[in-house]
């Protein structure tokens, strides 16, 4: 766009970020602590982005909100996801 900003056609969940930084984390060998285990109440453990939540969580990439959950279906905000890729590349 002109402006140099990205306006993206659909909003993208906190839950598709994270799997978006486990791909990365993957690609660039970046974890720093493994994905320790974070508890949150609405990232069940059956859940097919459970092991990427635990990832980015573990990492401090994000964090839960002030209720204790992820937040997967909210929008990641341009914030959230410009610091938790900043913090991911200075792993490296």
């Amino acid at each position: 766009m002109a402006d140099h900003t990205v306006h993206p056609v659909r909003i993208v969940t906190r839950g598709e970020f994270a799997t978006a930084l486990v791909h990365l984390t993957r690609i660039v060998g970046a974890t720093r602590n493994g994905g320790a285990l974070i508890v949150t109440t609405d990232a069940a453990s059956s859940s097919a982005i459970y092991q990427d939540v635990q990832l980015v969580l573990g990492d401090g990439l994000l964090s839960l909100n002030k209720a204790g959950k992820f937040g997967a279906d909210e929008p990641i905000t341009g914030k959230d996801g410009v610091n938790a890729g900043l913090q991911r590349m200075s792993f490296l």
